[in-house]
């Protein structure tokens, strides 16, 4: 290895996790509640006071960075989450440093390239919650141990050795005992008893007695820190369940495995192939030894993993090292193997493929990651996206399976540079999707910032803001409303205010408010999934954004739907017309194509539960499924008021295999297993009266 090709290694993957951390870093707020207290923790720090209320004692590694990082630059979103960025692009830096005395600079490289594109180190590369310190204890620690037992010079084991240690060290005071201490040092020695021996270069017996005895010290230090944790971490030792304590929450074994699976997507879908190497126990693969490291950190993760949880509850699993090597090994053994792992690439390719299914059914998986389990999904997530970024580099690489007949026609050292380029640009094209908008649009989802940006941007002289359940980002102008029957009377008040409150309240706010004053709430700002802008006294210029509004009046709607009707289900609402119409405006649906059910209501008295209206089309084909939560679910049945008129429309698509044929659509009310009686109005069979025939071709 020359010197600029170890710069050119070592400088790409960084400059690279720059352009995904740095920019932007303002554009986006806290992450209620947690940010909060950890940005409460560092002002402790920074003004030397108490710490908040449930803070305990602790090395606080972020916080005091935090702090220090005030002093200097002063206190401000971008300084705030500026030490998670610079500690992210050390690890960046550590990954590829330790990497390049184990193998050529390509694979340094480009597991920096997968490491600083990966969706779990860009979450937490830009957050005050983040894990960055823990990240990159593991990091050093895993690779500064692995490095001793395997440098084949002196120097460099005695530096590996040091970093290793500072590794634990850092890793035991951001992340406790269990993960930051026991997770790295376990998969080390569950790796040097995979490889055999200990796993030092034959450079002399004193120097593999050395490492013996290391590796030794390293397993009794394993044991007895998961000991510890088992033992002691009922009693919330910090140091042994590493920073604020949380409320455990079991989870099974497979759970940290999707934490690694769906953090490092699409790289997790590769990593299975540098496994599938090892069946072929070739001893003289230079990469043996990292692919045993990748195995065994697969499996400490989710087993540490596992007992974490159901400790402490649910942490970050990153074991940076292991998986962006297992993912570069994987696309290594595609690109060079003399004999093309054909079974491997279609284990990757379906795996590749669950993965982008589970994103579209249910995409909040991709924050598994970042170890939170219930985080909203911003719009702003695009599953076709990540399909195209990453279908993209799948297909060059099997393009250059395919080339390996024509060698001659390609320049001398293409093997060695298409990898890095088919890795950089879709991984660079996704990053940048991840950083610079998934993540921007979750703040607006999670954070009350944009809330208060909103309000200070509407507000004019000294007019108030009332807030409801905001978590611990307050106003020092606001005022606290303790219950929804205080929200409608700060929103009748004569002179304009503002109310701040949570989106799942605005059914019950508006039901009351209605029931009051006989109007609606009028919104002015429901672009967060966590926090609603109201106001008293609207605006000519202003538009109310209440979802509700719309769907919700005390008269009926106009025009009246093409099909009027009168069917009373159980003295409880009726069903006062339909429409059925198809996405193309033509009599018929069409396989693969749209269509929308609009259907008008009146409450005929108060509901206790939440019901849902069924839709089957039933015909040669099979039955279509249009069942749904009546008005989008903004306003439940249970908030209904008699005399409202509801109206409620609802779109889905026909399945493309659909069979061509006259389809008979079928519509009722229901709860579970049981179904609102058709009292009046039309014939039924089973409470699902029939209001229409249409042709499917």
């Amino acid at each position: 290895m020359n010197k600029p090709q170890i710069a050119l290694a070592v400088a790409g993957p960084v400059m690279l996790a720059i352009a995904l951390l740095a920019p932007g870093l303002g554009r986006f707020g806290v992450w209620e509640p947690h940010e909060a207290v950890r940005s409460n923790t560092a002002a402790s720090y920074l003004n030397d006071t108490a710490f908040p209320n449930g803070v305990p004692p602790g090395p606080h590694v972020q916080e005091r960075l935090v702090a220090k990082v005030w002093r200097v630059l002063g206190p401000s979103v971008i300084t705030t989450r500026l030490p998670s960025v610079v500690i992210g692009l050390t690890v960046v830096l550590a990954l590829v440093t330790l990497l390049l005395p184990l193998g050529d600079t390509r694979l340094a490289a480009m597991c920096g390239i997968a490491l600083g594109t990966a969706p779990v180190f860009i979450f937490h590369g830009r957050q005050l919650t983040s894990a960055m310190p823990q990240f990159l204890g593991e990091t050093l620690a895993i690779g500064g141990l692995f490095l001793f037992t395997r440098a084949p010079k002196k120097r460099t084991a005695v530096i590996a050795a040091i970093v290793g240690l500072l590794g634990l060290t850092l890793g035991g005071m951001s992340a406790g005992m269990l993960l930051g201490v026991v997770a790295p040092t376990l998969t080390v020695c569950l790796t040097l008893f995979c490889i055999g021996g200990n796993g030092a270069p034959a450079e002399s017996p004193k120097r593999q007695l050395t490492a013996a005895v290391v590796t030794l010290i390293m397993a009794v230090v394993a044991a007895a820190g998961f000991a510890a944790a088992i033992l002691f971490a009922e009693g919330d030792i910090q140091w042994i369940t590493g920073g604020l304590p949380t409320k455990p929450t079991p989870q099974s074994f497979e759970f940290p495995l999707e934490q690694l699976a769906y953090g490092w997507f699409p790289w997790s879908a590769i990593v299975p192939l540098s496994m599938l190497a090892l069946v072929s126990g070739d001893r003289n693969d230079p990469h043996r030894p990292l692919r045993l490291l990748v195995v065994c950190g697969v499996i400490v993760a989710c087993l540490v993993g596992t007992v974490a949880t159901r400790l402490c509850g649910v942490r970050p699993l990153l074991f940076a090292l292991p998986m962006a090597v297992g993912a570069v090994l994987g696309i290594l053994d595609l690109i060079e193997s003399d004999k093309p792992l054909r079974f491997g690439a279609l284990v990757a390719v379906v795996l590749f493929a669950i993965m982008l299914r589970d994103f579209g059914q249910t995409p909040k998986k991709l924050l598994l990651g970042y170890a939170f389990i219930d985080l909203p999904l911003a719009e702003t997530f695009k599953p076709w996206l990540a399909t195209t970024a990453f279908a993209l580099p799948a297909g060059l690489v099997f393009f250059a399976l395919g080339l390996k007949k024509f060698d001659r026609m390609c320049p001398p050292n293409w093997r060695r540079t298409f990898p890095i380029a088919a890795l950089t640009v879709p991984a660079a094209i996704f990053g940048f999707y991840i950083a610079h908008s998934l993540i921007p649009g979750l703040s607006v989802d999670l954070s009350s910032k944009h809330a208060f940006e909103a309000f200070e941007r509407y507000k004019r002289g000294d007019e108030k803001l009332g807030i409801y359940k905001a978590g611990a980002a307050m106003s020092a102008q606001a005022e606290p409303l303790r219950s929804v029957a205080d929200i409608v009377d700060w929103l009748e008040r004569k002179e304009r205010v503002f109310a701040l409150f949570p989106p799942a309240d605005l059914a019950e706010i508006d039901r009351q408010m209605r029931l009051k004053t006989g109007r609606h709430v009028f919104v002015l700002d429901a672009k967060s999934k966590r926090f609603m802008l109201a106001t008293s006294k609207p605006r000519d210029e202003e538009v109310d954004q209440n979802p509700i509004a719309p769907f919700v009046a005390s008269r009926p709607f106009q025009p009246p739907l093409a099909h009027p009707v009168d069917i009373n289900f159980d003295d409880k609402m009726t069903l006062l017309g339909w429409a059925l119409i198809p996405d193309s405006k033509k009599a018929h649906l069409s396989p693969g194509g749209g269509f929308s059910i609009e259907t008008h209501w009146r409450c005929e008295g108060r509901l206790n539960r939440n019901y849902k209206m069924f839709l089957h089309i039933d015909g040669p084909g099979g039955r279509i499924h249009a069942d749904h939560r009546l008005l989008q679910d903004v306003y439940p049945t249970s908030k209904w008021v008699k005399g409202d008129y509801l109206r409620d429309i609802y779109s889905r698509k026909v399945p493309f295999y659909q069979k061509s044929g006259i389809y008979t659509v079928k519509l009722g009310v229901y709860l579970g297993t049981k179904r609102l009686a058709v009292k009046s109005g039309a014939p039924h069979t089973e409470n699902a009266i029939k209001i229409a025939t249409i042709e499917v071709k």
